[in-house]
């Protein structure tokens, strides 16, 4: 812009015009085109006191501000880690979401037994025979002492289970044997069920002093020849008699072994007074040694049966 004042001011001038005036027009177009600087007046007095107060004010009425929090910087490597383990949970996740699916899709049946079915004439004789164990536990209130001692005294037999009709079910047998009894009807409940439950008894006798039990035994002729045959068994006031074949001296079994221990067995139950009127443990100690006669000869049974394999 200057130069071209001066080139227009050079151009419009007579070319008679001395040096000094064209000095003159120079210096005037440069000085006109410069920024005029006016001075500031800085305020005294009071007015400048009340000035410094309102700033004073204005940086007291300044709230600060809160600081803003730095985050360190994140390593790489540990950025990366903490990826694969974010990603590693939500494999895992979906893992076990798809393996609940799995499972929900396909159920675990239950496989229940089939029932028994009995015909209608078993059906009927189940039901008597349960009606008949009914009677027989709901009546031993009303019975007396001196009825069932003379039942006691009379006493009574059991066929096994191969010579019997009316057997009672396996669910009856379990339930009677578990029984305490308390009558001489239910101890015929009991010998039932007991005789029932072994096939190898083939009969049982009890009363008041004596239990006799035959039982089907195993022994070997001569040592080299099986064979079967019955054995007695009498406990009569606490000892042990056995009766056997009369061939049996040819033949080789432990009754030996099993009459003695059988009578330690007994011997552990202790003695019962005889002149002691309480019915129930007469009829209790009945059932222990009519439980032990049949464990004892199971046991001569199976050692039998193994020493002939």
């Amino acid at each position: 812009m200057k130069n071209f004042s001066l080139l227009l001011a050079l151009f419009l001038l007579p070319t008679a015009v001395s040096a000094e005036e064209i000095s003159f027009l120079v210096e005037t177009t440069y000085a006109s085109s410069e920024v005029q600087v006016v001075p500031t007046v800085l305020p005294t007095g009071r007015a400048g006191a009340t000035s410094s107060q309102a700033s004073v004010g204005i940086i007291e009425e300044t709230m600060p501000s809160s600081p803003v929090p730095v985050t360190p910087p994140v390593d790489d490597d540990e950025e990366y880690e903490d990826y694969e383990e974010d990603k590693e949970y939500e494999d895992d996740e979906e893992d076990k979401e798809y393996e609940d699916d799995e499972e929900y899709k396909e159920p675990v049946q239950k496989v229940s037994a089939p029932a028994p079915v009995y015909t209608v004439k078993e059906q009927e004789e189940l039901d008597d025979l349960t009606l008949e164990q009914l009677e027989e536990y709901a009546d031993e209130a009303e019975q007396s002492i001196e009825e069932q001692l003379t039942q006691l005294e009379d006493g009574f037999t059991v066929m096994g289970s191969s010579v019997m009709d009316d057997l009672l079910s396996p669910t009856q047998r379990a339930a009677i044997l578990r029984r305490s009894i308390r009558t001489v009807g239910q101890l015929k409940i009991f010998t039932k069920a007991l005789s029932e439950s072994d096939e190898n008894i083939r009969q049982v006798k009890l009363g008041d002093e004596k239990i006799e039990i035959s039982y089907r035994q195993k022994a070997k002729l001569f040592g080299l020849i099986p064979l079967n045959y019955l054995l007695k068994t009498t406990v009569k006031d606490g000892e042990v008699e056995v009766k056997q074949p009369w061939w049996h001296f040819l033949a080789r079994d432990d009754v030996k072994s099993y009459k003695t221990t059988l009578q330690e067995q007994l011997d552990l139950l202790g003695d019962i007074d005889p002149e002691d009127p309480d019915l129930e443990v007469k009829l209790q100690r009945q059932q222990q040694t009519l439980q032990t006669l049949s464990n004892m000869s199971k046991m001569l049974h199976d050692t039998g049966m193994l020493k002939q394999l």
